[in-house]
């Protein structure tokens, strides 16, 4: 067989291969999603069933409607494509407290507090504000582990995390004014 033929072959052989490959990548791709939804979907239906239990969000709603807080927001923020972590954050505006330092004046932009709650499926529920505070076992989730999760959201809530952008002002006199 001349060379030019068995080249010939050669890439009809490689481009069947190619396109077999392909049709039984395409159907993996399509299992592997299948399964990740499906994955997906009960870590889903995990988390609102322990939400639902806690009664989280009305907590969070009652905590903002109490201390009169600005524009309060909560919502659920699932961070894992096939959700093996799920995140509710209270959210509002407010002012930071003003930071002083010798020569610069720093003006505290528009931001909000928040603090958040996160589920994973490992059995932790892991409770942050300005840092974390501390986290409880899902499974051991009786009535003295959930007034220990109400202790840890109220001291995230009294220490919350401030989403800011900051900017530094020097006076005239010790340089360069820059913003």
């Amino acid at each position: 067989m001349p060379l030019a033929e068995r080249v010939a072959e050669i890439r009809a052989q490689q481009q069947s291969a190619e396109i077999i490959g392909a049709q039984v990548s395409e159907a993996q791709k399509a299992e592997a999603l299948r399964l990740q939804e499906r994955i997906r979907a009960e870590n889903l239906a995990d988390y609102f069933r322990f939400e639902h239990e806690l009664n989280l969000k009305m907590d969070l709603e009652v905590l903002a409607a109490a201390e009169g807080l600005v524009n309060p927001k909560i919502h659920d923020v699932v961070k894992e494509p096939s959700a093996e972590e799920v995140e509710i954050k209270l959210e509002w505006e407010g002012v930071p407290k003003r930071v002083y330092q010798k020569n610069v004046m720093v003006t505290p932009p528009r931001g909000f507090f928040s603090i958040s709650i996160t589920w994973s499926v490992d059995d932790e529920v892991k409770v942050s504000g300005e840092e974390e505070v501390g986290f409880v076992r899902r499974i051991y989730l009786d009535e003295n582990a959930k007034s220990n999760l109400e202790e840890l959201i109220a001291l995230a809530y009294l220490k919350p995390r401030w989403n800011k952008e900051s900017y530094q002002i020097m006076l005239q006199s010790q340089g360069q004014v820059s913003s």
